[in-house]
C-alpha cells in the first residue's frame, strides 16, 4: 500500500487526543472509610474491572476512528504485484498499438466495424488518457507491422493526425511480430514509465506464432518493461461466424480459346450455422460467367469449380464470390476472391525426336485431326538444336533422349532460365553418365538417370495418383473417378535419383511416383523456368500410357505447366514480387501500376542477365493490380491471407498467461467507460479512502451506541 497524499499522515499525531482525554477524564475516587461498606468490597472490585474494560474498548474505537480518518485523507492505494505506482505528476511513454488486419473490417449488426471502434479507442487514449508532457509512439499491428510514429513524440496532435490518416489493411494478424517492434521501441526509450495500449479484435490465429520459447521471451520482456492495457474491440464470441472465399492454386494460368480454364475456389464456413445450396458466382471481365451451389456444414469447407472457355485473346480479370457478397455476413472483404488468366491463340512447342518414331504419339496428341488445336508443335529429327531459335517456343520436348553436347545443354539452360519449359523422356540408348554430367554442369539436372528396371507385364508398375501432393498442374488427376492415370502399365523405367540442390532448397520435387514409390516425374525450377524429367519413355516401348485415355490430358497438363513458366505469374500471395519479362526495346519505358486502392506507381524495367524485366515488389495490398505502358496491358491479383478469415475468439488474459506473460502487469478493458478507470488503476493502484471513511463512520455509530450502553458518552 502507498499514499497519494502522504503529507496527511502527519495527522496521526492526533491519535494522542483520545488518549489524553481518556486520562484526564478518568474518575478520581475519594476514599471514605465506612464500616458498613466493607462487606461490598468484593463486588466493587468486579465492577471496577468491567468499567475499565469498557473504557478501553471505547478508547480503542476512538483511536481507530481517528486513524482511519487520517488514512483516508492520505488517499491510500493498493497496487498490483510487480507494478510501481506513479505519482500524480509523473509522465509516461505510451505505445499505442492498433490492429489494422482485415478481420477488423467485421461489423457488428447495426453498428460500426471493429476498425472504427479501434480508431475511436486510440483517439480516446490520445485525448483523454495521455496528458501534455507524455510521449507517444504509434504502431499498426498486422503480420507486417507498420510504424506510424517510431521515436517518442510529445506532440499528441501529430499522433492524432497520423492515426486519423491510418487505413485498414488487407493483411493477416501476428501479435508476435508487433510485440517485437514494441520491445525494440521500449529498449530505446530513455523515459522510466512505460505503457502499451494494445487495441485489437482478439483473434485466436494471431497467437499461433507466439507458442515457441523464443516467442515467450519476447512477451516476458514486454511485460517487464511496460504496463499493458489490452483493449478489446472485436465482436462478441457468438457473433463471429464468417463465410470466406479463397482461390485454390490455378492448375494453369495460361489457356487457349480451345482449352477451358479450370477455376476452383474454397468456400469456408467459420461458424456454427449450416448452409444448403449456397450460391457461388463466377465473373469474368465484369460479366457473369457461371454459377454453382455448395453445401456447408458448421466449421467446414467446400470447393466451387468452374470450367469456362476464354475465346478472346489477352488478359482476363475474374473473381469468385458469394452471390450477395455485401450482405451475406458481417465481413464482406473476404466474400470475393479475384484472379487473373491469360488466353493465347496457341502455344508453340518444339518436339525434338532424337530416336526415330519416339515422338509419334506425342505429336499426334499435340496436333489432333479435326483442328481446334491448343498447341502448335514443330518437329525436328536428330540430335542438334543449333539451327533452332529456342526463344520462339513456350516449351520443348525431347523424346528418345540419347545424349546432349555441352553447347546444347547450355543453350537449353539459357532458354529455361529465361522462362522456358523443358520435358525430357529417356530411352534404351540414353548415355546416362554423359547426360547426367552435362545436365548437372548446365544446372538443368532434376534427377540422376540410373539403370533400367524391368517388370513382366503381369507385374507391371502403375502411376500412383495419391503421390501427386501439392503440385497444382496435376491435381486434376487426384480424382480418379473422371480420369484415372493409374490404369496405364509400365514394364520398364529408369531409376531417378532426385538432385540435391543445396543452393536452392525446394527447387527439386518428385511430382508423380510409381506404385512401388519410385519417382515417375521429377521437376526442377531453374531461374524463371522449369525442367521435368520422366522415368519412362514417350512411346509404347516401355509402357502403354499413350494408348490410355489419360495420356492426352496428362501431357497437356505438363506442357501447360511448362508453358506457364515462360509466361507471367499473374496470381500472387502478399509480398510476392510481380515479374514481367519485356523486350529489350522496353528497357527505358515508364510502366504504370494501378494498385487496388486506385493509387498509381511508376516503374522503369531493369536490364539483367535474363533480359529486360519489370520488377514490382510492392504487393502488400490484396486485390487486382493493372499494369500499362505503351503496348503493355497486363494485370495480376494478390490474394487475401486465408487464415485471417477465421474470426475465432481467444480470451487475451488466457492467451497471455499461456505464453508466460506476467499477467499482473496487464489490464483488460472493452469499453471507453472502462478505459480511464483501468488506466488510473494501472498507474496509481486502487484507491481505498472511501472504504476507510465508510468503516470510520460505522465505527463512530458503534462507539456512540456502546458509550450509551456503557453509560459513558464522550
Amino acid at each position: 500500500m502507498s499514499f497519494l497524499a502522504p503529507a496527511f499522515l502527519g495527522a496521526l499525531t492526533l491519535l494522542g487526543i483520545p488518549i489524553l482525554i481518556h486520562l484526564i477524564r478518568r474518575r478520581r475516587l475519594h476514599i471514605v472509610r465506612w464500616a458498613a461498606m466493607e462487606f461490598l468490597h468484593h463486588s466493587q472490585r468486579k465492577l471496577r474491572r468491567r468499567l475499565r474494560i469498557e473504557e478501553l474498548i471505547l478508547l480503542a474505537l476512538r483511536l481507530l476512528i481517528v486513524f482511519l480518518a487520517v488514512l483516508a485523507f492520505a488517499r491510500p492505494v493498493i497496487k498490483a504485484v510487480g507494478l510501481s505506482v506513479l505519482g500524480q505528476n509523473a509522465h509516461v511513454y505510451a505505445i499505442v498499438v492498433v490492429d489494422n488486419s482485415f478481420s477488423m473490417a467485421q461489423r457488428i449488426p447495426n453498428q460500426n466495424t471493429a476498425w472504427e471502434r479501434a480508431v475511436q479507442q486510440a483517439k480516446t487514449v490520445l485525448t483523454h488518457v495521455l496528458r501534455p508532457g507524455d510521449a507517444v509512439s504509434l504502431l499498426l499491428a498486422n503480420d507486417h507491422p507498420t510504424t506510424l510514429i517510431g521515436s517518442p513524440t510529445y506532440d499528441l496532435r501529430l499522433a492524432y493526425a497520423r492515426l486519423n490518416a491510418a487505413k485498414l489493411s488487407t493483411r493477416g494478424t501476428d501479435y508476435l511480430e508487433t510485440a517485437k517492434q514494441v520491445v525494440a521501441l521500449l529498449k530505446k526509450s530513455p523515459l522510466p514509465n512505460h505503457e502499451v495500449y494494445w487495441i485489437t479484435d482478439d483473434q485466436a490465429n494471431a497467437w499461433k506464432s507466439s507458442q515457441s520459447e523464443s516467442a515467450h521471451s519476447i512477451w516476458k520482456q514486454l511485460g517487464n518493461k511496460a504496463r499493458l492495457i489490452w483493449i478489446s474491440v472485436g465482436s462478441p464470441a457468438p457473433q463471429r461466424d464468417n463465410l470466406a472465399v479463397h482461390m485454390e492454386p490455378l492448375e494453369r494460368e495460361l489457356v487457349t480459346p480451345h482449352l477451358a480454364a479450370r477455376i476452383s475456389a474454397k468456400i469456408s464456413n467459420y461458424g456454427t450455422r449450416s448452409y444448403n445450396n449456397l450460391p457461388i458466382v463466377l465473373r469474368l471481365d465484369g460479366q457473369l460467367a457461371g454459377m454453382t451451389k455448395v453445401n456447408l456444414a458448421p466449421h467446414s469447407a467446400s470447393l466451387a469449380t468452374f470450367t469456362p472457355y476464354l475465346p478472346q485473346i489477352g488478359i482476363h480479370v475474374g473473381r469468385v464470390e458469394l452471390a450477395d457478397p455485401e450482405h451475406t455476413d458481417n465481413l464482406p472483404l473476404d466474400n470475393v476472391a479475384p484472379f487473373v488468366l491469360e488466353s493465347r491463340a496457341t502455344l508453340r512447342v518444339l518436339v525434338q525426336e532424337m530416336q526415330s518414331q519416339s515422338a509419334t504419339y506425342t505429336l499426334a496428341a499435340l496436333a489432333p485431326v479435326g483442328g481446334g488445336n491448343i498447341f502448335q508443335p514443330t518437329r525436328i529429327e536428330g540430335e542438334s538444336l543449333d539451327a533452332e531459335n529456342l526463344s520462339n517456343y513456350q516449351a520443348i520436348i525431347i523424346t528418345g533422349l540419347t545424349h546432349l553436347s555441352t553447347e546444347e545443354a547450355h543453350a537449353l539452360a539459357d532458354y529455361v532460365r529465361t522462362g522456358g519449359g523443358l520435358l525430357l523422356f529417356p530411352s534404351e540408348a540414353t548415355q546416362t553418365d554423359e547426360v547426367n554430367a552435362v545436365l548437372k554442369e548446365a544446372g538443368l539436372l532434376p534427377a540422376a538417370l540410373g539403370k533400367i528396371v524391368r517388370f513382366p507385364y503381369e507385374n507391371a508398375q502403375t502411376l500412383n495418383p495419391g503421390s501427386i501432393g501439392n503440385y497444382a498442374p496435376l491435381s486434376l488427376f487426384k480424382d480418379t473417378s473422371n480420369i484415372n492415370i493409374g490404369l496405364a502399365r509400365f514394364t520398364a523405367y529408369r531409376q531417378l535419383t532426385p538432385f540435391d540442390d543445396s543452393s536452392n532448397p525446394g527447387a527439386v520435387q518428385v511430382i508423380l511416383r510409381f506404385s512401388d514409390g519410385s519417382p515417375a516425374l521429377v521437376e526442377r525450377q531453374v531461374g524463371r523456368g522449369q525442367v521435368i524429367l520422366a522415368a519412362s519413355s514417350a512411346d509404347t516401348s516401355w509402357n502403354d500410357l499413350p494408348l490410355t485415355a489419360s495420356y492426352v490430358p496428362l501431357l497437356y497438363q505438363l506442357l501447360l505447366a511448362l508453358s506457364a513458366s515462360a509466361e507471367v505469374r499473374h496470381n500472387l500471395a502478399l509480398d510476392m514480387p510481380f515479374l514481367l519479362p519485356l523486350p529489350l526495346s522496353a528497357v527505358n519505358a515508364q510502366i504504370r501500376i494501378t494498385r487496388p486502392d486506385g493509387t498509381v506507381d511508376t516503374r522503369t524495367p531493369v536490364l539483367g542477365a535474363e533480359g529486360a524485366e519489370l520488377q514490382y515488389p510492392n504487393t502488400q495490398m490484396a486485390g487486382v493490380y493493372l499494369v500499362s505502358g505503351g503496348p503493355i496491358h497486363e494485370a495480376f491479383a494478390v490474394a487475401l491471407p486465408e487464415q485471417e478469415s477465421d474470426l475465432t475468439y481467444a480470451a487475451p488474459n488466457t492467451a497471455l498467461s499461456q505464453i508466460g506473460y506476467p499477467i499482473a502487469r496487464a489490464t483488460f478493458v472493452t469499453t471507453p467507460e472502462q478505459l480511464s478507470m483501468a488506466v488510473n488503476r494501472s498507474r496509481y493502484g486502487v484507491e481505498v479512502w472511501r472504504l476507510f471513511i465508510e468503516i470510520a463512520i460505522a465505527l463512530l455509530f458503534l462507539e456512540s451506541f456502546l458509550a450509551w450502553k456503557f453509560g459513558r458518552r464522550g
